[in-house]
């Protein structure tokens, strides 16, 4: 992805975090960016394909994280400890896109296809992490795609509302909690 376009994603989730999705415009955007207009519409025909874009590429960040993480080394307790840790840093480090993404996207209008196939997609990345650790004895017997999603729904939320109320709190202590809940909810 080339400088640009990273400017004008990083601009967009600033402008619709601080407005929301209906009140941020491309002017605002483009100016944010330092990019023309004209540049802008070069690259992303709409707000909403620009939204659209933006969430795509926090997907895509995650999931390659993710993705590392799954295949890594270790057992699966291990290897879901880490996960569980690095999506409450990913939340952190991207906070504007993670907080428009949950806040406006989920309520929204707009084409939500994308967003749901990707969604699935990371579900089944946790949801065979849960199965290798099924298999491996290390977890109790769980359905993984109810299991996946509800550990990733709970790290989301727990996750999503430190953000934008718990600012005092730890970020290392949020995660290790989030840890425990969710590995005592699998244990043997």
């Amino acid at each position: 992805m080339n400088h640009k376009i990273k400017a004008i994603l990083k601009a967009a989730a600033t402008v619709m975090s601080q407005k929301g999705f209906e009140k941020a415009t491309m002017d605002e955007i483009a100016r944010m960016s330092k990019v023309a207009k004209g540049t802008l519409y070069y690259y992303f025909q709409n707000k909403e394909n620009l939204f659209l874009q933006l969430t795509l590429s926090i997907f895509d960040e995650l999931e390659r994280r993710t993705q590392e993480i799954v295949t890594a080394v270790g057992t699966a307790a291990e290897r879901m400890a880490r996960l569980i840790r690095d999506q409450v840093d990913f939340f952190s480090e991207y906070r504007e896109e993670v907080s428009l993404i949950l806040g406006d996207f989920v309520g929204s209008t707009l084409p939500r296809e994308s967003f749901r196939s990707r969604l699935q997609d990371y579900y089944s990345l946790i949801g065979r992490l849960i199965e290798e650790g099924i298999a491996a004895g290390e977890f109790r017997e769980v359905d993984s795609w109810t299991a996946a999603t509800a550990l990733f729904g709970m790290v989301s939320v727990a996750t999503f509302h430190w953000l934008l109320n718990s600012p005092g709190m730890d970020r290392k202590k949020l995660a290790e909690e989030l840890v425990n809940l969710a590995l005592h909810s699998l244990a043997r």
